[in-house]
């Protein structure tokens, strides 16, 4: 995931290409972020 203004960027290691494990990896770790994060655009 990648912001756009500052492009902080942050990669996560799946242990798959199924979309379910990327979703999982994927808040599992933005909810660190939570105090920081507004909104999530998805394209």
């Amino acid at each position: 995931m990648v912001e756009r203004k500052t492009l902080f960027a942050f990669i996560v290691r799946l242990t798959g290409k199924r979309s379910d494990l990327l979703a999982e990896a994927a808040i599992s770790h933005v909810v660190s972020f939570k105090d920081k994060i507004k909104t999530i655009t998805i394209r």
